[in-house]
């Protein structure tokens, strides 16, 4: 059966925009581009001419535009939707240290990835993912793809997306996996408990990968899972601040299944959060 590939862009826009912006960097002297952008983020003047940005920008889409095409004959696909970082995030709204770790100077950021995400979008190649992040819009297509019976791959390096299960193609390693759903919610339960430090969200004090891994992976089922997580936030913060440190934590860490369903919408369905609320 052909393919339909989900594809979270934005890793490839950035590995192909890569060197392009270095060479790039190269044809300015460093003291033009760190005044070029002032202490907001907003350019004050433009040290690369219209060609040179426009010979970057055109390398890098070339180079983009092979790799999707070889990634479709490696996985023998009928049809791709690409997603890219569009305009906010709600994860920003309730977490103001949301990825602070990822952000550089302004002067520093990549100035050919924008440009080739407005191109990607305008021509229809691809969807800007407004108000959350590409990763939900994958998760998203994927449920609406499941539902009318058609067969899809998620494609990127991002190992979140593992929490959606079914096919999951490592872009970085070239290698397909078939996610199950006990792995799925493993991947989820275990970052709830652990955090995710790519992202700058800390998670439960004290809890690294090897002990949210011990404390999830012998649990038989999902409803055990969700007992496990929530005893270790009970245990950490008390009857009076678990509920909403582990209501923090899922809103960030939780990719969305449906555009307009939370963490919260499926978090208050627990078995145990329903039986503390009724204590």
């Amino acid at each position: 059966m052909s393919n339909t590939l989900i594809i979270d862009l934005d890793v490839m826009v950035h590995q192909c925009s890569w060197q392009p912006w270095q060479r790039l960097v190269k044809t300015v002297k460093e003291e033009t581009l760190l005044t070029s952008i002032d202490i907001e983020g907003n350019p004050t003047l433009n040290p690369f001419t219209e060609e040179q940005l426009s010979t970057a920008v055109q390398t890098a889409y070339d180079k983009l535009m092979g790799e999707v095409n070889a990634l479709m004959e490696r996985l023998f696909a009928k049809d791709i939707i690409c997603y890219v970082k569009g305009k906010g995030n709600y994860r920003d709204d309730i977490y103001a240290d949301y990825k602070a770790s990822r952000k550089k100077r302004p002067q520093l950021r990549n100035r050919v990835v924008p440009e080739l995400n407005r191109i990607l979008v305008e021509e229809g190649f691809a969807i800007a993912s407004d108000g959350m992040e590409a990763d939900d819009r994958v998760r998203i297509k994927a449920r609406e793809l499941t539902e009318l019976g058609e067969a899809w791959v998620v494609c990127t390096i991002d190992k979140d997306l593992k929490m959606i299960g079914g096919q999951y193609y490592n872009i970085k390693h070239k290698k397909l996996y078939v996610i199950d759903k006990k792995e799925a919610n493993r991947c989820l339960y275990k970052q709830l408990l652990e955090g995710d430090s790519t992202d700058n969200i800390p998670g439960l004090p004290g809890v690294g990968p090897v002990r949210a891994r011990n404390t999830i992976f012998p649990c038989d089922n999902e409803v055990e899972m969700q007992e496990a997580v929530v005893d270790m936030y009970l245990m950490q913060y008390g009857e009076e601040r678990w509920y909403d440190e582990l209501m923090l934590t899922g809103d960030l860490i939780y990719i969305l299944e449906y555009a307009d369903k939370r963490f919260k919408d499926i978090f208050d369905e627990w078995q145990v959060v329903k039986e503390l609320k009724e204590i």
